[in-house]
């Protein structure tokens, strides 16, 4: 009789739940991380690979015109007199010119750095 099925067939147990599967890695706790300061070379590095110097010192004196027009507004709220509105609003167009300029230098020079920084990479992976 082929093709029979008895009872004495031997069947493969029917897999039950799968257990819940262990992680292989533990969450990092406080104590697991390492702190550290980024070395200066990093910085001067990185500076370095925008590869121009103008670019850099423009991008400083936006950084610190901003600074100081935002501080001198400050300074002319303080003392507001309806005399003064005009300092105030030049001092408003300077930290809005000045703020504009700082992003579009900063934004510039982190290209520069990363075009350097790719084209770098891919040189030494051609060779």
């Amino acid at each position: 009789e082929e093709g029979r099925v008895t009872d004495k067939t031997l069947h493969a147990p029917t897999p039950g739940p799968t257990p819940p599967r262990q992680k292989s890695h533990k969450a990092l706790t406080l104590d697991d991380r390492t702190t550290s300061s980024v070395p200066l070379r990093t910085y001067l590095s990185y500076l370095g690979s925008v590869r121009s110097l103008p670019l850099l010192l423009l991008s400083l004196a936006t950084y610190l015109s901003s600074n100081f027009f935002q501080a001198r507004q400050q300074s002319l709220l303080s003392n507001l007199q309806s005399a003064s509105v005009g300092p105030l609003k030049a001092c408003a167009i300077v930290v809005a010119v000045s703020q504009f300029l700082r992003s579009a230098l900063t934004t510039t020079s982190g290209i520069r750095a990363s075009q350097h920084y790719h084209n770098s990479m891919l040189s030494s992976l051609s060779k």
